[in-house]
């Protein structure tokens, strides 16, 4: 995927680093803040399973961000975003979720994506809200979410109107691109070899096509136009082996594929304001879902955005995109959380 546009002048009213930054930053400020700010923990979810987050405290009465990331993804990985966030003045909040990032494995295999049940996510979630975040009192609570963690947000959010003044959800998962294969088809599939692996009692298979922890090349990245970010991606990997994931397990599909038709069908139960943004060249999660959701939202809570806001020509990837996309897209995030 090749970088066409590396430096372009545009709006940054944030003052959010970029890319012509980042290399000095990331090795100097966003380190030392790391060190001096970060507070790592951990505490126990759904069936004892460990769980680690971040925390960075600015004031135990400011406005603070919870930032959950998607599949496979750790809070090392948002070492720039949770910097950018804090020079804003938030708390920053992140855990990684069971079964990936620091967080502990439930297979043997450590390299598979996997869940028992998609609702341990929510209820992990709710643990950490309540044992680690409200521990502060904070102003204001956003909620800040991308990808699969988007999906646990919706669902989160269907049945805690009270928690957050507003939410966030960047390219959220709530239908998986399954390519040219229809999503009925693909259900249907992932549903008989979740029967199969059943009937054989044996741990959880790799959804088909996928297998373990591989480390793929900028070019062929469905991610991000951003070479230097998607560099510091690939290193945290590195840096952090237990970190490393491969793909997903038939069970994580099934109960995925599940999870995605709740929140677009019970969309409309959530309170809370919540604007999505929609990646225009995603390739990961499609946008058709993303819409349906966002229909069905406003449909019940008429102050709710009706659509989301599109970052054209960006990749799944807003937070790790080049500044022409990831600008914008956290503008407009910032943005939205000072109207409440």
């Amino acid at each position: 995927m090749p970088n066409k546009h590396p430096y372009v002048e545009f709006d940054n009213p944030f003052n959010l680093t970029t890319e012509l930054e980042l290399t000095d930053k990331y090795q100097h400020q966003i380190e030392q803040f790391w060190q001096e700010n970060i507070v790592e923990g951990e505490l126990r979810g759904v069936d004892n399973i460990t769980l680690r987050y971040a925390q960075a405290v600015m004031s135990n009465d400011g406005p603070a961000i919870v930032l959950l990331g998607g599949r496979s993804e750790s809070y090392q990985k948002f070492r720039e975003l949770i910097y950018d966030l804090c020079q804003q003045g938030y708390s920053v909040y992140s855990i990684d979720h069971r079964g990936q990032g620091m967080s502990d494995r439930m297979l043997n295999n450590p390299h598979k994506g996997h869940v028992e049940y998609f609702r341990d996510y929510v209820t992990d979630l709710s643990f950490f809200i309540d044992n680690i975040m409200q521990a502060t009192q904070h102003s204001k609570r956003y909620l800040l979410a991308h990808s699969m963690g988007g999906a646990i947000s919706s669902l989160y959010l269907q049945h805690y109107h009270n928690e957050f003044d507003a939410a966030v959800l960047s390219s959220p998962m709530f239908g998986i691109n399954f390519g040219q294969i229809p999503r009925p088809i693909a259900g249907v599939y992932s549903k008989a070899m979740h029967i199969v692996n059943q009937l054989i009692n044996t741990e959880s298979f790799y959804a088909p096509g996928k297998g373990g922890f591989t480390q793929s090349p900028f070019e062929n990245n469905q991610l991000t136009h951003c070479p230097l970010r998607f560099d510091l991606y690939r290193r945290s990997f590195a840096f952090f082996p237990q970190t490393q994931l491969g793909g997903p397990t038939i069970n994580w599909l099934q109960q995925s594929i599940k999870a995605c038709r709740r929140a677009i069908q019970y969309a409309g139960q959530i309170k809370t304001p919540t604007l999505v943004l929609q990646a225009g060249g995603d390739e990961i999660v499609l946008a058709d879902a993303q819409n349906q959701f966002c229909q069905n939202l406003a449909a019940q809570q008429n102050f709710q955005p009706s659509n989301p806001v599109v970052i054209p020509g960006a990749a799944h990837e807003l937070f790790l995109e080049s500044d022409i996309f990831r600008i914008p897209a956290l503008t407009v995030a910032l943005n939205f959380f000072q109207k409440y």
